[in-house]
């Protein structure tokens, strides 16, 4: 996963100590909440998804949490964990 600002990447997503399941990144929807390492090892930040938008090789998710907006960019069959 990478972030649309600048050159900075997010190793993975994942849900720490949550309950969670697995979607592929095309079935992501608005209004998920997911939690993304951001920005540096063991940062975890929990992210609500605001829009979603997909061309032939990736999809980009725009989200949010109070005080960061960006744009993560994931290959359409990438697993995420969706916190519930």
């Amino acid at each position: 996963i990478h972030t649309m600002e600048g050159n900075s990447m997010v190793r993975r997503v994942f849900v720490e100590k949550k309950q969670a399941f697995a979607v592929k990144a095309k079935e992501l929807t608005v209004g998920q909440q997911i939690q993304v390492e951001y920005g540096d090892y063991g940062n975890w930040v929990d992210f609500q998804i605001d829009g979603i938008r997909a061309d032939e090789k990736y999809i980009k998710v725009d989200c949010h949490t109070d005080t960061i907006h960006t744009t993560l960019v994931m290959k359409p069959e990438e697993m995420v964990e969706e916190q519930v």
